[in-house]
C-alpha cells in the first residue's frame, strides 16, 4: 500500500556527514527505538525489513552498531535476514563480532541454529550452519578471524560451539588458530 511504500523509501538523517542515505527502519533501529520499531512492522507487515541503505547495510546492522540487543532481536523475530552482505562483503554476524556485543553474537548465532531444518535424527546440519558462521568477507576474513584478531575469548568459544573454523585462511595465510 501506499503507506508501506512511503516507509520503505529513502530518510535523510538529520546530519549527512554522520549516516549513510537510510529508511526509517534504518534510522529506529540505530535510535534503540524497539517498541515504535515492533509497532511500525507491525501495522505495516510488507515492510522490507531487509532494506539496505547507500552502502548496503540493513536495519539490523544499524541496530547491531547501536549496540541495541532489544532492536536486533524484534528485527530477528519479524524476519530479518542475517546473511545479507554489505559492500564489503560483511554479514551481520561480522558487524556483531566488530561491535564486541556477545549478547547480540549470541542471539545471531541461535537464530542462526534455530533457522535450520532439523535432519533425520532430529539433529541439525552443523555444516549447513558451520556454513553462515564461516562465511569470509571480501577481505577472506570470518566472524572468527576478527574475534581472533582481538583475543576476545568468550566471543572464540562462541563462534568455535557453533562451527567456526579454525582452518579458514585470510588473504596472508593467517587462520584463526595463530
Amino acid at each position: 500500500d501506499r503507506q508501506t511504500n512511503l516507509l520503505n523509501g529513502v530518510f535523510q538523517p538529520l546530519s549527512m556527514f554522520t549516516l549513510p542515505t537510510h529508511s526509517l527502519l534504518h534510522q529506529l533501529a540505530f535510535d534503540n527505538r524497539d517498541a515504535l520499531l515492533k509497532a511500525l512492522i507491525t501495522k505495516h507487515p510488507n515492510l522490507n525489513l531487509n532494506i539496505q541503505d547507500s552502502v548496503s547495510l540493513t536495519p539490523l546492522s544499524y541496530a547491531i552498531a547501536s549496540s541495541s540487543l532489544t532492536c536486533v532481536q524484534v528485527l530477528l523475530e519479524h524476519g530479518a535476514r542475517i546473511d545479507i552482505r554489505d559492500h564489503f562483503g560483511e554479514t551481520a554476524l561480522h558487524h556483531a563480532v566488530l561491535s564486541s556485543n556477545i549478547g547480540i553474537v549470541r542471539s545471531l548465532l541461535e537464530r542462526i541454529r534455530g533457522s535450520r531444518q532439523l535432519d533425520k535424527d532430529n539433529e541439525i546440519d552443523r555444516s549447513e550452519v558451520a556454513e553462515l558462521v564461516n562465511v569470509q568477507d571480501n577481505n577472506a576474513c570470518a566472524p572468527l578471524h576478527l574475534a581472533a584478531s582481538t583475543g576476545a575469548m568468550e566471543m572464540i568459544e562462541l563462534l568455535l560451539l557453533y562451527g567456526g573454523s579454525l582452518t579458514l585462511s585470510d588473504p596472508t595465510n593467517v587462520v584463526p588458530a595463530h
